[in-house]
Order: C-alpha cells, then sequence, then structure tokens
C-alpha cells in the first residue's frame, strides 16, 4: 500500500449541515433546518428516535472517566482501490476486510454502494443495494464465520444486513435492521459484536448485538463527546475496547477504552482527527 496519495477528504455532507446554513427571515434557524432536511430526506423516524435518545440522556448524563487513553492521534483511513474496467472504489478501512487471498470492500465514495470482492488476485464487483432507496455508501464490514458478513450501509436508509460473500457470490441472507442501524463501526470479538452509531450532534453509543438473537444494549457515551459519532472500535486488550469518535466537520474527536467486564467507559481524553486516502491494491 501507498501513502503517496494522501488527501484529505471534504467533509460529509448532511442534515445537520444543512440545518446550520438554514435562514427563516433572515436569522438562523437550526432546529427548524433539522426538522425540514429530515422530512426531506425521510428520516423523521430517525429523527423521533434519536431525540428521545438525547432527552433521557439530558435526564441522566454518562460521567465522564477520570482516567485517559495513551493516545492523541488517530487517522481516520480511505483506502482507494484502481479497477481495470471500473470507477475506482473508495472505503473506509472499518469497511475492508482481508484474510489470505481474500479482500472484501465496501464503497463509501461516489459512484455507490459497490461491494468489491477479490478471491486469489481475481475481482468482482457487486451491487447489492441498487435498487433499495436511501442506501448512499456503505459505513462498516465485519465477519461472524466467513462466508458470513455482517454489513451496515447509510445515509437515509441506515440498514444492517447479513450477507454470504464468496468469489462466486453476494447474496443477501436477511435484513437484521432497516432502519437507526447504519453503524459506522463493527467489531467481533469473543462472539459478541460490538457496534458504533452514526448519528451528527445526537447522543451516541456503542452496542453489544448478540449474535444469536441480535439483541441490542446501548452504552452511551460520557457526556463530554457523547455528540460524537463512533469512527472506530477494536481491541484495547482481551477484555477492554478501544473506541475512538469524532465531531462533524471537526479535525477533533475522542478516543475512549470500554470495560466489557464492567460494562462501562473506564477512560477518555480528546483527539486529534485525520483523514486520508491511501491507494490500496487488490
Amino acid at each position: 500500500m501507498s501513502d503517496s496519495h494522501r488527501k484529505l477528504i471534504p467533509p460529509t455532507k448532511g442534515i445537520v449541515d444543512f440545518a446550520d446554513k438554514f435562514r427563516l427571515f433572515g436569522f438562523r434557524a437550526f432546529y427548524i433546518g433539522i426538522l425540514i432536511q429530515s422530512v426531506r430526506e425521510r428520516r423523521v423516524q430517525e429523527l423521533l428516535a434519536t431525540s428521545w435518545s438525547m432527552f433521557w440522556y439530558w435526564v441522566k448524563p454518562v460521567p465522564t472517566p477520570n482516567s485517559i487513553t495513551n493516545i492523541t492521534r488517530y487517522c481516520e483511513i480511505h483506502e482507494r482501490f484502481s479497477l481495470p474496467r471500473d470507477a475506482p472504489l473508495i472505503a473506509r478501512r472499518q469497511a475492508v476486510w482481508r484474510e489470505r487471498d481474500v479482500l472484501i470492500a465496501g464503497e463509501y465514495g461516489k459512484p455507490g454502494a459497490r461491494l468489491l470482492v477479490v478471491v486469489n488476485s481475481e475481482h468482482a464487483i457487486y451491487q447489492p443495494y441498487q435498487k433499495i432507496v436511501g442506501v448512499q455508501h456503505i459505513h462498516a464490514i465485519a465477519t461472524l464465520k466467513a462466508p458470513y458478513f455482517l454489513v451496515s450501509t447509510g445515509d437515509t436508509s441506515k440498514r444492517l444486513d447479513l450477507f454470504r460473500i464468496t468469489g462466486e457470490e453476494c447474496t443477501l441472507i436477511r435484513c437484521i435492521s432497516s432502519s437507526l442501524a447504519g453503524y459506522t463501526a463493527i467489531h467481533v470479538k469473543d462472539h459478541e459484536v460490538w457496534v458504533g452509531s452514526d448519528f451528527s450532534e445526537r447522543a451516541n453509543f456503542i452496542s453489544n448485538l448478540s449474535t444469536e438473537t441480535y439483541a441490542e444494549t446501548n452504552y452511551y457515551l460520557p457526556k463530554n463527546c457523547v455528540r460524537e459519532f463512533i469512527i472506530s472500535i477494536s481491541s484495547y486488550d482481551e477484555s477492554r475496547l478501544l473506541v475512538v469518535t469524532a465531531r462533524l466537520n471537526q479535525t477533533y474527536g475522542h478516543a475512549l477504552i470500554f470495560c466489557r467486564l464492567q460494562r462501562e467507559f473506564i477512560a477518555a481524553n480528546k483527539i486529534e482527527i485525520d483523514e486520508v486516502i491511501e491507494d490500496a491494491a487488490l
């Protein structure tokens, strides 16, 4: 992989960006803009659900841990795959899965939510979301046990789907959730599926999804970073997770450590966030 073509990624556009610029009779009307754009993008259900979460979080916020991590900076990497017969495919690092001679990548940039599958240097492009309204890109991919993969999508349609993906097929087995599930991070550890939410300027959380029932338990972020969305979840050690968050259109976020045994955040601190694109080999 080469980093000779690094460049900053343009800021994400969405409901919050529209609302921030919305004016009514010359005056800033942020929350009216939120409502208008939510209706336009058919995301009223998301708005109501996240507003309810914000209300309960205001009633009982999560305390900020006293401890800090040893992390001060995080690089959000997007991998760019040059394809012989198709337009280049750009994927978030959280939507790229590699194992030996197999590569699976979910498209985040334009032209759309394509899936790239490479087996023994032979690649295939699949478009399972081509006819599903509202799926603009793929957020994250994780394997339960190959060839079965979890795929989360955004932006209007925040789905979580179960796929069977091999060198010969890319088959949607079932939709686990068709709304409010556009997780921007998925991490599987000891048969637990951990995911992170993607709600700009609203209460965000990580969740533990049972691999058998997909029953969801939410653990909201501490109050100093609850409005930041999750961009990465990984193993810090055998019993703890490293969670990284970011603020929309900003260059900062937080690094947090979550204890799976205590089921709580035990460390957190502010960090700098970089965004780059790196050329990747098939």
